[in-house]
């Protein structure tokens, strides 16, 4: 246990820009098997953590200090202009 004066019942680090992004884990720089995940925390702030929800059979939550990550594209610069009309 511990505490960290950046995080209180009111107040928490400032967020950055990875949160909410969807990723791609590997384990050991083996990028064979990737897996999807979704950024759950970017502090911007001390203590500065980053974790990751991994999808799958297997619900994971990961430290980015226990994988090796990739950010993938925003859906806006995945589809074209026909899906985005479409709503996807």
């Amino acid at each position: 246990m511990g505490f960290h004066e950046n995080i209180t019942a009111e107040k928490f680090p400032k967020q950055g820009t990875f949160l909410h992004r969807r990723v791609m884990v590997c384990y050991h720089y083996d990028t064979s098997k990737e897996y999807k995940a979704i950024c759950i925390r970017d502090d911007a702030e001390e203590p500065g953590l980053m974790l990751f929800w991994v999808l799958g059979p297997e619900t994971r939550y990961l430290r980015s200090t226990e994988c090796q990550y990739r950010v993938l594209p925003e859906i806006e610069d995945v589809y074209g202009d026909e899906e985005k009309e479409a709503g996807l």
